[in-house]
């Protein structure tokens, strides 16, 4: 009777290491994928602080262009004394290359943004596998 008793102790004995061992198991695996989501998060925080960058350095630019744009129009604003037969003055050629200059670069600046939030969006889309898994 006592060998019994003492065999069913060891049983579930055995029993509790056997759910501990998986608890184990299932916590490593569950800490394993904590530190692929920590690492993908890194990576997209990365990935947007250079989005951020990138989107600032265009604004800068812009910023630029428009101001160098708004002084040449208060440029062309001022009367000009132009001679008989001119069609255009210096000051509206320095204003159509301002405003060319900037079309141009608006359009690089979209396509580097394009190009991040493409970037941001795969990082994102790959991070929700990772938390999927």
């Amino acid at each position: 009777n006592r060998c019994r008793s003492s065999f069913h102790e060891a049983q579930r004995y055995a029993t509790d290491l056997e759910r501990q061992q998986m608890l184990s198991y299932d916590l490593e695996r569950q800490v394993a994928v904590g530190h692929a989501v920590m690492a993908r998060l890194q990576l997209e925080v990365a990935e947007l602080e250079e989005f951020a960058s990138v989107a600032l350095h265009g604004k800068q630019q812009m910023a630029s262009h428009v101001q160098g744009m708004a002084s040449c129009i208060r440029d062309l604003a001022l009367p000009h004394v132009h001679s008989p037969g001119t069609e255009s003055s210096n000051g509206e050629q320095t204003c159509i290359e301002y405003v060319q200059a900037t079309a141009l670069r608006l359009q690089e600046v979209q396509a580097e943004l394009a190009l991040a939030q493409a970037d941001r969006r795969s990082t994102s889309q790959d991070l929700q596998h990772c938390i999927a898994e």
